[in-house]
């Protein structure tokens, strides 16, 4: 239980890291609506989609790869200085090509060349910050990595209403004032990039201690492996840009020329009603892809991730129904031009599409753990392929839905092959018909309502608490059981001086926690020989509590290796660091690694007994036998 219990507090915490930038930006967005002429927010709509582009590749690929490589290598700063040098070098290399090809990209964007500027700046600065942030996440220091995102976001959020609202009123007011002769007036993109560079530059320097510990080491052996592993899931990347973002540009190209400026703003702005369920997923996303690597060597990591899957389904299926019902309501603040309104039919698929991809995120994890990232390239350009075409074919004839439509299918038929080969490769046992039951219900309720009782919340509200009672009556028993360890539950003061987490109970169901080796070193433990195993924690119990040390199954059967003096006792007035005492039973040596779960610990009651002395003892069938006396069948 502990491990999804963790998974769900650094889930939530990045959730706020996501969720508090998004929601400025989701307050920022219509006022963006109207303070831009409608032709400026198009050209801002379609600038964002070619940076989501150039950010896939100047990043290569190597966040992923960095996660990889972390938790495979044990060398962790080198992997840490090759990545880094690494995008330093990519950096240069696109600055020099920009800057010699400049005037055709001015050309091409048909923007002031400043602005352009401003975007390659922006760009290389996000690229610097990828892998501090992926440190911070690897590391689980989600806090600071909160605290850095929310502080680019105010930045980037003052600056922007500083530029685009509080000096044009100033000057409105006062038009003789020395600002007169600064600020231009037409310059409203340009603005908005500038308060986003100046916002980059923060954040770089609140980095800037990873850079300062940088060495100028590169490992060439250990770089070509990462490109190796890194270059697939980039292309990946660019192909997910072009289902994700390249709508915009294929609207751009396919809309009548009279139209595009309207159909695409509208598109842009009723896009965003889906932020909460993008939110979601990007949460969830940025929590989960360090767990699928420090958690894929351990025996039940398929069970695992077959229970995240499934509660992530039911969470994103409860999201989309509750979105698509409120969206009428949220399109009226949100969304203060009426102008844009005509667009809302597009707002249930590109919620499905949305939660699509999250599935998809979950279902990645097989190609990613076995290093065969280019299964997850594959996948993507097929998906990207699937936009192309559909698009193509689709908003000639029916418009901005055409573009929704698509999107969704790319995402679907993405999440559909990485199943079938995932199964094949890595079967998890993910519970098929509870995840059908919940999905169908989810997209029936959503689409039902949008397309035949949209804005009769009666019947809305109806389908969500319908779909509540559902979940509640599948999945009775482990809420009972959430709620039971949540509020009765022990407390025992620890304190942790290992490298490791506090011990957990690894489901909802267990008795014992693991506990980790705390080493500076491998201990060898030879066979029929045995060692005391530091684990870095003391602890005090409460009076009446015992804390009972255990072999681990796994490798008494396996390996060979129990716990001698089991269970080993530790009082409730024990005070020094908890140790355990392997045993090697079996014919080979076994190493003792750094973090590894050497054994379990129940916490017990037990009684205190008081002796009372007597002349004899009750009389009783057995008697004083023993020792076999009721015999073996």
């Amino acid at each position: 239980m502990s491990v999804y219990k963790n998974l769900f507090k650094t889930t939530l915490i990045y959730g706020i890291a996501t969720v508090v930038p998004k929601m400025i930006g989701f307050f920022m967005a219509p006022l963006h609506i109207d303070w831009l002429p409608k032709d400026a927010y198009a050209d801002y709509t379609l600038i964002f989609s070619w940076m989501m582009f150039f950010n896939v590749v100047l990043s290569f690929g190597m966040e992923t790869a960095f996660f990889r490589f972390y938790n495979k290598q044990e060398n962790k700063p080198e992997v840490i200085n090759n990545t880094i040098l690494f995008l330093m070098a990519v950096c240069a290399v696109f600055l020099i090509s920009v800057y010699a090809f400049k005037s055709y990209i001015d050309t091409y964007f048909g923007i002031s060349p400043t602005v352009v500027s401003y975007l390659f700046w922006i760009l290389v600065l996000d690229s610097l910050a990828v892998i501090p942030f992926a440190i911070l996440r690897a590391q689980q220091r989600p806090i600071k990595y909160s605290f850095i995102k929310i502080t680019n976001v105010l930045v980037n959020t003052t600056l922007s209403v500083l530029f685009l609202y509080v000096i044009p009123k100033s000057l409105e007011n006062n038009q003789s004032s020395w600002l007169q002769n600064y600020y231009q007036t037409d310059f409203q993109v340009g603005y908005l990039f500038l308060s986003n560079i100046i916002a980059s530059l923060v954040t770089i320097l609140l980095l800037s201690n990873y850079y300062l510990k940088l060495q100028l080491k590169f490992n060439k052996k250990l770089w070509k492996e990462m490109v190796m592993y890194s270059f697939p899931v980039m292309i990946g990347g660019l192909a997910f840009v072009v289902n994700e973002t390249f709508d915009k540009v294929f609207l751009e190209e396919l809309l009548p020329e009279s139209f595009v400026d309207l159909g695409l703003a509208s598109y842009g702005a009723i896009y965003k009603i889906g932020v909460f369920m993008v939110l979601f997923r990007m949460a969830y996303s940025l929590g989960i892809e360090p767990f699928f690597f420090s958690y894929a060597k351990n025996d039940d990591a398929p069970v695992k991730y077959a229970t995240i899957t499934k509660y992530f389904i039911i969470f994103g299926s409860f999201a989309m129904i509750t979105i698509v019902v409120f969206a009428d309501l949220i399109k009226l603040f949100y969304i203060p031009k009426e102008e844009y309104w005509f667009a809302m039919e597009i707002v249930p698929y590109i919620i499905l599409a949305n939660l699509m991809l999250g599935i998809y995120t979950n279902l990645s994890v097989w190609y990613k753990i076995q290093d065969k990232t280019k299964i997850g390239a594959y996948i993507s350009v097929f998906g990207a392929i699937v936009t192309v075409v559909l698009n193509y074919i689709l908003i000639p004839k029916i418009g901005l839905i055409g573009s929704a439509i698509t999107t969704l299918a790319a995402y679907a038929t993405m999440m559909f092959i990485s199943f079938v080969l995932g199964q094949k490769s890595y079967p998890i046992p993910y519970d098929k018909k509870a995840i059908a039951l919940y999905l169908g219900t989810a997209v029936l309720f959503s689409f039902g309502y949008f397309y035949n009782f949209r804005e009769n919340y009666f019947v809305g509200i109806t389908f969500i608490l319908i779909f509540v009672a559902l979940i509640y009556y599948n999945e009775k028993v482990m809420i009972q059981r959430i709620l039971k360890s949540v509020l009765k539950k022990m407390k025992i003061n620890i304190i942790n001086k290992s490298q490791h987490a506090l011990p957990s109970y690894e489901t909802i169901a267990s008795a014992g926690m693991d506990l980790r080796a705390n080493l500076t070193q491998p201990i060898v433990i030879e066979p029929m020989d045995r060692a005391l195993i530091p684990t870095g924690l003391f602890m005090e119990l409460p009076i009446g509590y015992e804390a009972q040390v255990r072999p681990r199954s796994g490798l008494a059967l396996k390996k060979g290796i129990t716990c001698l003096n089991s269970p080993g006792t530790i009082d409730a007035d024990y005070r020094g660091e908890v140790g355990v005492i392997l045993a090697n039973l079996s014919k080979e040596t076994f190493v003792v690694e750094n973090g590894e779960r050497i054994a379990q610990m129940v916490i017990a009651k037990h009684e205190r007994a008081e002796w009372v002395e007597a002349e004899e003892l009750s009389t009783t069938e057995r008697g004083a036998g023993g020792f076999g006396s009721t015999g073996v069948k």
